[in-house]
C-alpha cells in the first residue's frame, strides 16, 4: 500500500470516529495521515474544527489557515 493510500485509509477512519464522537481516535488518526501526506486540507480543517470545540483557539486557527493555503477552494 502507497504512502498516500495509507494517509487516506488513516483519514477515513479518523472521520469515522469523529462521526461516532471518538475525537481522541480521530484526532490521532488525522495526526497520522498529515505525518503521512502533509498536504491534506481536509485533515487540516477537521483539526480545526476539533481544536475549535476544545477551545484552543490559536491551534484551531493555525489549522483552518493551514487548510486554506493548501486549498483555496
Amino acid at each position: 500500500m502507497s504512502t498516500e493510500q495509507q494517509a487516506k485509509l488513516y483519514y477515513d477512519r479518523g472521520v469515522l470516529f469523529d462521526s461516532l464522537g471518538m475525537t481522541t481516535l480521530s484526532r490521532m488518526d488525522f495526526n497520522r495521515a498529515v505525518k503521512l501526506k502533509p498536504d491534506l486540507a481536509e485533515v487540516y480543517n477537521f483539526l480545526g474544527i476539533q481544536h475549535t470545540l476544545m477551545r484552543q483557539y490559536e491551534k484551531a486557527y493555525e489549522y483552518f489557515d493551514s487548510a486554506i493555503e493548501l486549498d483555496q477552494e
